[in-house]
């Protein structure tokens, strides 16, 4: 009685400890995910008269707790950047092709996790720091194109201040065509989503243009009855334009398959798969 009683001891140690060892190895053994996202913009006016835009979409909210690529909290959390593409033949047929631009692209890795604990990614095209590089490297070059949000921010309303809430501007910078989030994460199918705003830069010929023909029909409004100077005056107090918002989400039901999330003025490629 004894003896097996010893026995069965023992057998309940090795169990427990081999529990205990194969939890520690599910922790250890998080699988890895592969992503690469390609932002790209349409140049023209293509998407722009489409549909009436609002001067403020809306903001990511998850900017705050958003991580950027290749900073200290990333590698804490085991996100790194990895080098050579996996669309390069999507890349080489945006650049050949004038109605479109590349805003930004990356690859990286990251741990695989649920949708609560999944880190999400800030992604963003920083334009002050462009103009830093470009001033250094050619002090004669022309200047950046404006911006929708340097046309807008240039009107104050009767206080002579921007009407934009100082909480947007700590939220979001105003400067960067480009700025929000991407999240990749496992539930039941893997999942992508973005949300960006993006906030395209003005050929200012084009701009002063449509804002001359745009003054005249007003007047011609006016003199024809068919408006009033209290409309005409809230239209020249307009709040800042902060930028078009993309907000979608795309289940990845195949790993390795191309994702497209699509709006009138740019759009989103992604491709969620493994590490080689």
């Amino acid at each position: 009685m004894k003896r097996l009683l010893a026995l069965a001891g023992v057998t309940l140690t090795f169990s427990l400890l081999g529990l205990s060892h194969n939890a520690a190895q599910a922790e250890t053994d998080i699988r890895q995910l592969d992503v690469e996202v390609i932002v790209f913009q349409r140049n023209g006016d293509t998407g722009h008269d489409e549909e009436r835009w609002i001067n403020d979409p809306g903001m990511p909210p998850t900017l705050e707790a958003a991580v950027e690529l290749d900073s200290e909290e990333a590698r804490e959390l085991d996100i790194r950047s990895v080098s050579g593409s996996r669309l390069r033949d999507v890349l080489d047929r945006l650049d050949s092709d004038d109605r479109y631009e590349v805003l930004t692209h990356h690859r990286y890795q990251l741990p695989e996790l649920e949708r609560d604990d999944a880190p999400v990614l800030r992604l963003y095209v920083d334009r002050r720091a462009q103009e830093g590089r470009d001033a250094d490297s050619d002090a004669t070059e022309e200047p950046q194109q404006a911006t929708f949000q340097d046309e807008h921010l240039g009107q104050a309303g009767e206080s002579g201040e921007s009407e934009i809430s100082r909480e947007d501007e700590e939220q979001l910078d105003l400067a960067r065509p480009l700025d929000g989030t991407l999240t990749v994460y496992r539930n039941r199918f893997f999942h992508a989503a973005a949300d960006l705003i993006f906030n395209p830069e003005l050929d200012d010929r084009r701009a002063a243009e449509d804002a001359a023909q745009e003054r005249r029909q007003q007047l011609q409004d006016l003199l024809s009855g068919q408006g009033d100077f209290d409309s005409l005056r809230s239209r020249e107090q307009l709040e800042p334009f902060i930028g078009y918002r993309l907000n979608e989400r795309r289940r990845v039901r195949r790993l390795g398959e191309l994702h497209y999330l699509d709006h009138p003025r740019f759009g989103v490629i992604v491709r969620v798969g493994r590490p080689e």
